[in-house]
């Protein structure tokens, strides 16, 4: 596990390691204070999820896990994936600290093909990037781009499981995800959540299925088949 400075907090839903250089991004900072971060995005996905497992992407350090793993139905699993190296390291730590047993979490970013990307960790001032971390073209610069494996979740989750909700927060590389999930979405047709799109047209591009939008939560749009 990777050595990061990290403080620790707590809020209703349990506890948390948080990596001390994003304490200046928005849910570091909540949650450092003992708030939920996003709490209805959270509720719903608690309340919403029929039954079956859900997809949560990027996690960053955990901010939604302990949330959504207390809330889910017996034999729901949480399937969650954070690629930045640093983030990882307090996701997983949140997840031990909590001793969530429903958790499979992934070191890599979800994508439409199999292999590694490219993803800025640091802004150019040096300091952390957090949850805004994201992936670019360039394969280096520094110490503020980093190598990290990719996956498809169609690759990872196996076709037995149900999946009743896709949340994704991937500051631009969503298309890609669901591209990579295109058999797990006609299959189980999931509730799709998805950070700053609000228009079902978008969609089209890579599922057959009609979804359409039904609401917002926070900065997230939701959409129903």
């Amino acid at each position: 596990m990777e050595d990061v400075e990290r403080v620790y907090s707590s809020n209703r839903y349990g506890l948390y390691a948080i990596p001390a250089g994003t304490l200046h991004r928005p849910a570091a900072r909540l949650v450092s204070e003992g708030n939920v971060y996003e709490p209805d995005t959270i509720d719903f996905m608690r309340n919403n999820h029929r039954g079956m497992d859900i997809v949560h992407a990027g996690a960053f350090f955990g901010d939604f896990i302990p949330g959504l793993a207390s809330g889910v139905s017996a034999g729901s699993l949480i399937w969650s994936f954070e690629p930045t190296p640093e983030n990882y390291t307090c996701a997983a730590e949140t997840v031990r600290l909590n001793r969530l047993e429903n958790v499979i979490l992934t070191n890599a970013a979800l994508s439409s093909e199999p292999g590694e990307l490219s993803m800025r960790v640091k802004r150019d001032d040096g300091i952390s990037a957090g949850g805004t971390s994201h992936i670019v073209d360039e394969a280096a610069d520094g110490d503020r781009i980093v190598r990290v494996p990719a996956v498809r979740i169609d690759d990872v989750i196996p076709e037995t499981r149900g999946v009743g909700i896709l949340q994704l927060d991937l500051e631009g590389h969503e298309l890609a995800a669901l591209r990579g999930a295109a058999r797990t979405i006609a299959k189980w047709r999931p509730i799709l959540i998805i950070e700053n799109q609000f228009e079902s047209e978008w969609l089209r591009s890579v599922t057959n299925i009609e979804y359409r939008y039904v609401g917002r939560l926070h900065e997230n749009g939701i959409f129903a088949s």
